[in-house]
């Protein structure tokens, strides 16, 4: 079975015991009570309860929960439960079963408790199963009146075979739930699993060696944490085998020592694997450890280098090793002792052997898009990595086309193999194809200019220059794609509550363009509207064709001229000010409003003056209209709510009052005209407690030079007096 089943049936098996879990996670580490089962036989009389239309499992399982049951019989023809109060004599009967209750004595589970508390290796799910396991075993094996001895001598037979020896100590387990016959059982369980690795018994016998580690003290807990660890490497679980196998050491020394030091090179702190970053001018080694390195610690002195002037870089869970130069082999030696964030150490030298080996041929385009001329000499810049040789295809795309690229992602993007196969062959049309050579210095990023005269005279439009290193698999080393306009025609959009602006200049003289048609189009590709650029060489469309949703939302604005043409997406990212300062605010609707208060910081009690202005987007007075001012706690609550319709010149003064217990924090204040709608401007306002200066005094003395002692200057004192509540 493949390794990567393995695993799926590992997560499956994961989903199936989480169910369970919550329901053992309140109950001890083993069952305070277990049954011993036998076949064909009654135990007459006793009986307290009767359960009709039941398996055999929730007949165990009721007598096991009942603390009033110390016996059941199970009719397997007629599927009938009887509860018994009293341990009848055994009859034979053929078709029952039955079982006796053994109740465990406090000091059993009081070892079990402290056992599991040493097991911090193990997850919670781990004991959820071995409890489990060890409920079911009564309903799986019968005892059937032989002692735990007797079951376990059938080990000493040739012909008992793996399951014979599976079936015989789970038996020898339901007599006295013994520790000696759940360590039998989980190595029997092992066992059965090596010959084909299989999964399901490697976790059942981790549930046994769980359930023996649990019922066993020093030393005999040792020889089960041995089998826990066969068992859990067996199931993908490498580092918690290698943490049981160091608690057995630590309790007997010596028990197991290849064993131990075999799952400490395989699982323990370790070195995974090592690579070359070579996508950079300058690479790295980089070796990769099992846990995470410590961030405090000096590496260096744990690696040997071959050259000199190779520095070392803690990264994570690896070491990169700088310094290092293309077309070069270098020998490394992690030494023994490198320690881990956890505290582990390296067991042992681990040399390492690395050839940087040159980088790959790489061809990329700098920008996302680019205007060239109409006119005159056009070319493009181009980066290499290790290419002297590209193929270079000129696509033209039809701007019917171009609203359809946008609507998939592909506008202005350089796109991968099979996109660029499609954009090709549905969206653009070859209009060229020639080649270019280049020089540049080995390994180094080189960039060259891509001159576009061979081409010939290009129609204004929408272009993209696809390059690809010659000779170069386009899966290994993917080509690059340049989106680039023709045109002389720039073009600048603005959208405000008005509409969308358009204005058009000339990009060789800068002056505006007068009676170019520009068209907006949906990103259905259907045409919004039309309009005719004035002599400033501005457009207008109004709002309500910019206010569509969906695919009904602009998406290009399309301009052209009898002998020019130019486009510009309204999906791309815009010019964006605000690292600058400037970045501006939404343009406002029919109603703006502006709120002003009287300072940023007050205290419970205080009072907050603010000053509202309505204006309309021509910024002229509305006046007479009611205004609704609300104030919102930190907690979204509304504090309180007023009206106001004593404007004058839409100007409006408010007082709101903070009571002496309101919550600090940021408080909203929020104004509305249609109580329905969204506010039409907010203000957030801080409340904590803070006693501000009252007074600020600055004391000078008037004129320049030095001071007369005979005839002193005056000294002048400004105060002023600043904010705050009134002095007490």
């Amino acid at each position: 079975m493949p390794v990567r089943t393995y695993r799926l049936l590992a997560c499956l098996a994961l989903l199936f015991t989480v169910a369970s879990l919550t329901a053992f996670a309140q109950e001890g580490a083993v069952p305070g009570r277990f049954a011993t089962t036998l076949s064909d036989t009654d135990l007459p009389g006793g009986d307290s309860q009767a359960l009709y239309d039941i398996t055999l499992q929730r007949c165990a399982a009721a007598c096991l929960e009942d603390g009033d049951c110390y016996a059941f019989t199970f009719d397997q023809r007629n599927n009938a439960c009887f509860l018994k109060d009293t341990v009848g004599e055994p009859t034979a009967f053929t078709g029952a079963v039955s079982g006796i209750i053994t109740v465990k004595d406090e000091a059993a589970l009081r070892l079990a408790a402290d056992v599991s508390a040493r097991l911090a290796f193990l997850e919670d799910y781990d004991f959820a199963s071995a409890r489990e396991q060890a409920a079911g075993m009564a309903e799986r094996y019968a005892a059937n009146g032989l002692d735990e001895a007797a079951w376990l001598a059938l080990l000493q037979r040739d012909d008992t075979g793996l399951g014979g020896a599976v079936r015989a100590t789970g038996a020898a387990v339901t007599v006295n739930d013994s520790g000696a016959a759940w360590l039998a059982h989980a190595r029997a369980l092992a066992d059965q699993a090596e010959p084909d690795r299989n999964y399901d018994l490697y976790r059942r016998a981790t549930s046994a060696a769980i359930n023996a580690a649990l019922r066993l003290d020093e030393p005999r807990l040792a020889p089960a944490l041995v089998v826990m660890a066969r068992a859990l490497e067996g199931s993908f679980r490498g580092e918690a085998a290698l943490e049981a196998m160091r608690l057995a050491d630590s309790i007997s020394p010596g028990i197991a020592p290849d064993e131990l030091a075999r799952l400490s090179e395989v699982f323990g702190f370790r070195v995974l694997d090592n690579a070359v970053e070579a996508n950079t001018a300058t690479p790295r080694i980089c070796i990769a450890f099992s846990e995470q390195l410590a961030a405090d610690v000096d590496y260096a002195p744990f690696v040997q280098r071959s050259a000199l002037g190779l520095a070392v870089e803690q990264d994570g869970q690896r070491l990169c090793i700088t310094g290092v130069a293309y077309g070069q082999s270098y020998t490394l030696t992690l030494r023994a002792g490198l320690p881990s964030a956890a505290g582990e150490t390296l067991p042992k030298d681990v040399p390492i052997e690395v050839y940087v080996r040159d980088r790959s041929p790489a061809v990329r385009f700098p920008g996302r898009a680019y205007v060239l001329p109409a006119h005159g000499p056009r070319s493009l810049p181009v980066e290499t990595v290790n290419a002297d040789h590209l193929e270079l295809t000129l696509l033209h795309v039809s701007d019917r086309n171009l609203v359809t690229s946008i609507r998939e992602g592909t506008f202005l993007q350089s796109l991968g193999y099979w996109d660029g196969e499609r954009f090709e062959s549905e969206l653009a049309e070859q209009v060229w194809t020639g080649e270019a050579r280049l020089t540049g210095e080995l390994n180094r990023d080189t960039t060259s200019l891509l001159p576009l005269t061979e081409v010939g005279p290009l129609e204004p439009g929408v272009y993209v220059l696809r390059a690809q290193v010659a000779g170069a698999d386009t899966y290994d080393v993917p080509p690059a794609m340049q989106w680039f306009l023709v045109s002389d025609l720039g073009v600048t959009t603005l959208a405000g509550s008005d509409g969308l602006h358009v204005v058009v200049q000339r990009l060789s003289d800068a002056r505006p363009v007068e009676g170019v048609r520009v068209e907006l189009v949906a990103r259905s590709n259907r045409p919004l509207g039309e309009a005719v650029t004035d002599a400033q060489g501005h457009a207008l469309f109004g709002a309500a064709l910019t206010s569509g949703r969906g695919n009904s939302a602009p998406a290009l604005v399309l301009v052209e001229s009898v002998d020019d043409m130019a486009v510009l997406s309204l999906e791309e990212p815009e010019f964006d000010l605000a690292d600058r300062g400037v970045e501006g605010r939404q343009p406002a609707g029919p109603l703006d409003v502006f709120i002003a208060t009287d300072r940023g910081a007050y205290r419970a009690g205080d009072t907050i003056h603010l000053t509202i202005l309505m204006r309309d987007a021509a910024a002229s007075a509305v006046a007479g209209l009611p205004l609704t001012v609300r104030l919102l706690r930190p907690d979204g609550v509304e504090y309180l709510r007023s009206v106001y319709t004593d404007d004058l010149a839409g100007g409006y003064v408010v007082a709101l009052a903070l009571g002496h217990d309101v919550p600090r924090g940021v408080w909203r204040v929020e104004t509305l005209v249609d109580t329905t709608a969204q506010p039409l401007a907010s203000r957030t306002v801080l409340v904590e407690d803070f006693i501000p200066e009252r007074i600020d005094v600055e004391l000078s003395l008037a004129g320049d030079g030095p001071i007369d002692v005979a005839a002193p200057p005056p000294l002048e004192l400004v105060a002023e007096h600043l904010f705050g509540a009134p002095a007490a």
